[in-house]
């Protein structure tokens, strides 16, 4: 009778522990790391696709810079 009460407060509290804190599936848990890995990646293009727009400014500034440079060496003559 002891035993029986146990096992019976004991699935009480597995049925409310549950509730409060939910385990993941293997499924949710695969989906977080694929969501996780997603985010990576697009972290990465980003920061790829930052670096070679600001490669492009500076190139487009030294250009800028050098015709300006040019014109004020013509306009001295």
């Amino acid at each position: 009778m002891l035993k029986s009460a146990i096992e019976k407060q004991y699935a009480a509290l597995i049925t409310d522990l549950n509730q409060v804190y939910p385990q993941k599936t293997l499924e949710q848990a695969q989906a977080e790391q694929a969501a996780a890995k997603a985010k990576v990646q697009a972290d990465q293009k980003a920061a790829n696709e930052k670096a070679k727009a600001d490669a492009l400014a500076a190139a487009q500034k030294a250009v800028t810079d050098a015709q300006a440079h040019l014109q004020e060496l013509q306009t001295a003559k």
